[in-house]
């Protein structure tokens, strides 16, 4: 269920978070794309107060634009792997691993990466870990208001963007979108 095919296509992602949009990046041996996630309306007026003081570049944008390739290993059960094994949960190591390298995201971030880890508990369950890694650039974390710095943000402190409908809530959305597809029956 969880082939390269299904989950390196752009059908796919588009299905699961059609909040915002993606298009493929031109990318020989990977499968590349571009996601643009859509600030709040109310965040450009706080970005042009920041651009005008001086806080923020004036390339600055009122969304976020990033660029990713990912990558997809399959682990054939019965193969030996010390850096996988390393990786067991409940007594068995991951079937799948698939990579998504964010190599760019506007100019707040230097770089990025999510790491998907697929265990095959039974012939009805898998158990899917998720591992976020995001490098900001120091001089941005701090930039905003009270309780509306990027550091907030990412923190999960900012209780506006971080909601069921925020801009914290896009890896989370497309996560809960998944499962409901696969409880659904989607892909069978």
């Amino acid at each position: 269920f969880f082939t390269k095919q299904v989950l390196h296509n752009i059908d796919t992602v588009r299905a699961l978070d059609p909040q915002n949009t993606h298009s493929l990046l031109p990318s020989k041996n990977k499968f590349g794309l571009e996601t643009v996630v859509p600030f709040p309306p109310d965040w450009a007026d706080r970005i042009n107060g920041l651009k005008s003081k001086g806080l923020l570049p004036e390339k600055i944008v009122d969304r976020l634009i990033i660029k990713s390739e990912f990558d997809y290993i399959d682990l054939a059960p019965g193969t030996v792997n010390a850096n996988v094994n390393s990786l067991n949960i409940f007594r068995t190591q991951p079937r799948i691993v698939n990579f998504q390298g964010l190599i760019k995201i506007n100019e707040f971030a230097k770089f990025g990466s999510i790491v998907s880890l697929y265990y095959p508990l039974d012939a009805d369950h898998t158990l899917i870990v998720n591992y976020f890694v995001l490098g900001i650039k120091k001089h941005y974390l701090d930039v905003g208001f009270a309780d509306f710095t990027l550091r907030a943000v990412f923190m999960g402190e900012s209780p506006k963007l971080n909601s069921s409908t925020g801009i914290g809530a896009g890896l989370p959305i497309y996560t809960r979108n998944l499962f409901k597809r696969m409880f659904d029956g989607w892909g069978n």
